[in-house]
């Protein structure tokens, strides 16, 4: 048997997936394609444990006149984080009388951040690497096709269906014809179950925000689930980190109580900005594809740069938190964003600075003599000098900022 294998969250399942499946068997004929589901945890914002269910029930519906394709469950049994090359060795035993290498089918979206995956190069080694058209990007692959990595790459010819999944639940909630983006027993499961209506991560509302300011009571409640979680998903160096932010972030509103910054939210901002920070590269794309923002060039050098924008998400969906200010800050920690306000600029603080980093007395000495924006430029001008010296590049966010606490200091 020849096995080909197309993994996803498949949140819902769509054209775009079955389209490259089709392909795949019809080009390069398998005689089986599995589609397999990811189980998102412990930072799954779209499904709860009783939608895994409406996510496997969606995939029957869209395969059930297609033989040749069947849905492989391990990762929703297995549960935990799901890995690609687990899957694979799991295939492997689960199938001894497999034919040649398993094929694995991706989009050609996923290109360049192939080689961050986990065991990316035993990967190689164990499948036949099929590229299905999604954006039309040439050259997707290059560096696969290598003599050093020795991969086999196959590109099919397939059309392009730019379709996600995130399309699809937008537009759910803003109540626009999906239709022809599903198989129609999706379609109509999605509108008889209604899914989606409260599901979605808009770009606006980290954007231009929901206002939702948490009273103290709440705060207090969520500051203990923040801390429950910190500690189960992150290193006891990590966490320590975190809850230094958290205590000097909460000692910076209490100095410049001007700024009207809420003690207890920034105490619960600090503790929560990192909490997605030993996410796999492979866990923070799945997780920021809710924002709708992309990857940009500079977050696309170093994935893990996404962090804090994951955290957000996590924040909002697993958590209830739709405070703008709160979802702006963790979203932002590492680079800032134009139009910060003071919760951003105590938590941008407070992240650098922070009694455990070194080097920082100097500024944390500055607080009793300098404004909030005066702080802010001081410390921004030391991290953008120790970017220039790494060789980095200063994100384009970070600049916009900077030049905003220059005006706020001229007024």
């Amino acid at each position: 048997m020849r096995l080909a294998i197309l993994g996803g969250s498949f949140n819902p399942i769509h054209l775009g997936h079955l389209n490259l499946a089709f392909h795949s068997y019809k080009e390069l004929a398998y005689d089986k394609i599995a589609i397999v589901p990811a189980y998102i945890s412990p930072f799954k914002i779209f499904c709860k444990d009783t939608e895994v269910e409406d996510r496997l029930k969606m995939i029957d519906l869209a395969i059930a006149d297609k033989p040749y394709m069947y849905c492989e469950v391990y990762e929703i049994e297995r549960q935990g984080i799901s890995y690609t090359i687990d899957t694979i060795n799991y295939l492997y035993q689960k199938f001894p009388d497999i034919e040649g290498k398993i094929g694995l089918i991706i989009g050609d979206d996923l290109k360049e951040n192939f080689f961050r995956w986990k065991d990316a190069e035993e990967i190689i080694k164990k499948t036949d690497i099929i590229i299905g058209k999604r954006t039309g990007l040439k050259g997707a692959f290059d560096l696969l096709n290598t003599e050093q990595t020795k991969a086999s790459v196959k590109e099919l010819k397939n059309e392009i269906l730019n379709i996600s999944s995130t399309q699809i639940r937008d537009a759910v909630l803003q109540n626009k014809d999906f239709s022809s983006l599903v198989p129609k027993g999706v379609y109509d499961y999605i509108i008889e179950q209604g899914l989606y209506k409260e599901n979605g991560i808009q770009v606006s509302e980290i954007k231009s925000g929901i206002s939702d300011l948490m009273n103290t009571s709440d705060i207090e409640l969520k500051t203990q689930e923040i801390d429950s979680f910190a500690k189960s998903v992150l290193t006891e160096s990590r966490y320590a980190h975190s809850v230094r932010v958290a205590e000097y972030a909460r000692h910076l509103a209490k100095e410049y109580k001007k700024e009207g910054v809420s003690p207890a939210l920034a105490y619960f901002t600090g503790l929560a900005h990192d909490i997605c920070k030993k996410c796999s590269d492979e866990e923070l794309v799945k997780l920021v594809e809710a924002d709708g923002l992309g990857i940009d060039n500079v977050e696309n050098t170093r994935l893990n740069l996404l962090h804090g924008r994951a955290a957000a998400i996590v924040l909002q969906k697993k958590f209830g938190i739709n405070d703008e200010s709160v979802l702006k800050a963790a979203a932002f920690h590492t680079f800032g964003y134009e139009g910060i306000d003071a919760l951003g600029k105590i938590i941008y603080i407070a992240d650098k600075i922070e009694p455990g980093r070194p080097d920082t007395e100097n500024f944390r000495n500055m607080v009793k003599s300098s404004s909030l924006n005066e702080l802010m430029l001081a410390v921004l001008d030391w991290n953008l000098a120790y970017i220039k010296k790494k060789g980095a590049s200063v994100h384009p966010e970070t600049k916009k900022m900077y030049e905003q606490i220059q005006k706020e200091l001229k007024k």
